[in-house]
C-alpha cells in the first residue's frame, strides 16, 4: 500500500512485458463477453439499487449524528466531480477486463491546482462558506441561522488539492481565524480519506474512531467496514 497525504493506493502486482502482449492478443476474444456483462450488470444495478436516484454529494453538507442539534456536523467537500467521470469509469472497466490502457490512471483524474484560476475560485468559495458557518450567515441547507464551532466543521477531499493549493487553504484559514481553525479536535473523531483499489477505482472513505477505541493500540482495535453503493 502506498500513502500520499490521505490518498491510499492498493497497487496491482506489476505484469511482465510478455503478460501485456498476451493480454493484447486475448482482447478481441474478451470483448464480446465484456459488452454483455457490462450492460447486464448495469441493468441489474439499476433494478436492485436504483443509483440514478442517489443524491450527489453537496460541497457543503449538514450531517446529523444524533437527535441533538449540537451534535450536528458540517462536511466541506473539496473534491470536485469531473464532467467526464462516466467516460473515465468506462475506460477503467475496459482496462481491468479487456486490455491495459496505459493512459488511464487515477493519477490523471481531476485535481484542484493552485495555478488554475477556476480551481482557486472554487476553493475561495468554499472558504467563504466556512466563514459563513462560523459567523452564522450560512444559507446552506439546514445551516441557516446557525453558528457552528470548529469542532463541528470537517474538511473532506484535501488529498485532491495539490501541495500549493493545500498550503493556500491553511494559510487563508490561519489568516482569518488563527490556528484554532485547524488544530481544534473534531467531534466526533472522524477522518476522511480516499482509497484506490487495485482495479483503479477510487472509493470515498471515512474512518469513525470511538473514544474507547482511540486509546487502544492499532493491533487491539475493532473495525467495522461498511460499503455504501453510490
Amino acid at each position: 500500500m502506498q500513502k500520499k497525504y490521505n490518498y491510499y493506493s492498493l497497487e496491482k502486482e506489476r505484469k511482465k512485458f510478455w503478460d501485456h502482449i498476451v493480454d493484447i492478443l486475448k482482447a478481441p476474444f474478451r470483448l464480446p463477453g465484456w459488452v454483455v456483462s457490462f450492460f447486464l450488470a448495469r441493468n441489474i444495478t439499476h433494478v436492485a439499487l436504483n443509483p440514478s436516484n442517489v443524491p450527489r454529494q453537496r460541497l457543503v453538507h449538514l450531517t446529523r449524528t444524533s437527535n441533538r442539534a449540537e451534535d450536528d456536523i458540517v462536511v466541506i467537500n473539496f473534491k470536485k466531480r469531473p464532467y467526464y467521470k462516466w467516460i473515465n469509469d468506462v475506460l477503467i472497466k475496459i482496462t481491468n477486463t479487456i486490455a491495459a490502457l496505459p493512459f488511464i490512471t487515477p493519477r490523471l483524474r481531476t485535481r484542484l491546482h493552485y495555478d488554475n484560476d477556476r480551481d482557486i475560485d472554487q476553493v475561495n468559495n468554499l472558504l467563504k462558506e466556512i466563514d459563513a458557518l462560523i459567523d452564522g450567515t450560512s444559507q446552506q441547507k439546514g445551516c441557516q441561522g446557525r453558528i457552528f464551532d470548529w469542532s463541528q466543521i470537517h474538511l473532506k477531499g484535501l488529498e485532491f488539492l495539490d501541495v500549493k493549493m493545500r498550503g493556500y487553504v491553511f494559510e487563508q484559514l490561519h489568516a482569518k481565524h488563527g490556528s484554532i481553525s485547524y488544530q481544534t479536535k473534531r467531534k466526533p473523531h472522524i477522518e476522511f480519506f480516499t482509497l484506490k483499489t487495485p482495479d483503479g477505482s477510487e472509493l470515498d472513505s471515512v474512518q469513525v474512531i470511538g473514544q474507547d477505541e482511540e486509546k487502544k493500540p492499532m493491533s487491539e482495535r475493532k473495525f467495522i467496514i461498511t460499503c455504501i453503493a453510490r
